[in-house]
Order: structure tokens, then sequence, then C-alpha cells
């Protein structure tokens, strides 16, 4: 039937499953420790913005919907895919980014900045603009394929990019079959 299972996405998914282009994408709810609050903390925080990367993440979620545990999942699942960052990269700078995302959230809440926040110009307004802060890049190595199915069998409880065995995409064809 050509029809692929996606994986969840922090960018694209919902609570359920959806149909995206006639494939399905995995909703949040399927991802093993990501809660109802978890899902609705994501959905708010990304408001029609893309996370751009786990530290965009962390600085935009309210921590206490979304712990490190959920987090860890949604990494190991894939649900970062978007951001094109490697599983294990995020998963090595975790306590980084949520200690620079909670950080931000606390400097917003009461209103503080360093210099360094604003760049000065303002375009035509003449208003300060807020700029993305700097972080160290997330590091571009990957789990070797059997530690990346364990790690979706973990946190999704079936194996979504590919099957161990085969090795072959894990989707599955409604192939005709042949009389014996």
């Amino acid at each position: 039937m050509g029809i692929s299972i996606l994986p969840p996405d922090v960018n694209l998914s919902d609570h359920e499953f959806v149909v995206v282009d006639g494939n399905i994408r995995f909703g949040l709810d399927a991802v093993k420790g990501v809660g109802y609050a978890a899902v609705e903390a994501i959905k708010n925080a990304r408001d029609g913005r893309p996370f751009t990367d786990l530290y965009d993440f962390c600085s935009r979620v309210d921590g206490r919907a979304v712990n490190k545990k959920a987090i860890e999942a949604l990494i190991k699942c894939g649900a970062f895919g978007s951001t094109g960052a490697a599983r294990k990269g995020m998963l090595d700078v975790l306590e980084q980014a949520q200690g620079a995302g909670q950080k931000a959230q606390q400097d917003a809440l009461i209103g503080q900045g360093s210099i360094f926040d604003l760049d000065g110009g303002g375009g035509d307004s003449g208003e300060a603009t807020p700029t993305v802060p700097s972080h160290a890049p997330i590091p571009m190595i990957e789990f070797d394929r059997s530690e990346l199915l364990a790690a979706e069998k973990e946190s999704l409880g079936l194996f979504i990019s590919a099957h161990p065995s085969t090795g072959r995409p894990a989707q599955r064809s409604a192939r005709p079959r042949t009389a014996p």
C-alpha cells in the first residue's frame, strides 16, 4: 500500500496518530513517559514556530511538565528528527540544554537578561530585539544501528526506522501473496 510509518516529531505531532501525505505519523502520546500534560506543554511552546534544536526546545517548553525522562524518551524515539541533530549527541548535551533552558525561562520571568541578549539594532522600531543565545553545538555523533533500534524499542515499544533482523525499514507493505 506504500504507507510509511513516521516517527513522532516535536514540531509536527499532536496527541494522536495522524495521516500526513498518505503516511501515518506517530502521536506524542504513544511515547513512553510522555503524558498528556507534557504534550500540551510542547504544543503550547511550539505556538506556530518550530523548535530549531534541543536548546530551543528546553528554553521554550515548561520544564515542570516535560521532565528529563520525557525528553530522553522523545530523543530516543526520534521525535527531534526534524531538527537534524543526532540522537546520541542530544543525549550527551541534554543536561546542559536543560540548564540553559531553565536559566532562560527564569530570566524571562523576572525580566532580566544580559547585555549580550540584545543586539541593540531594533530595526525600524528603534527597540532592542532579543537574539538567540549561543551554546555549544550538539555533537553529530550517532548511535550504531543496534543501539538506535534498542532506543526506539525502549521509548515506543516497537522498531520504527528499521527491523533488527532484516535491516530493512520497519514499514509493512501489503504485497499480494502468491499461492503455494
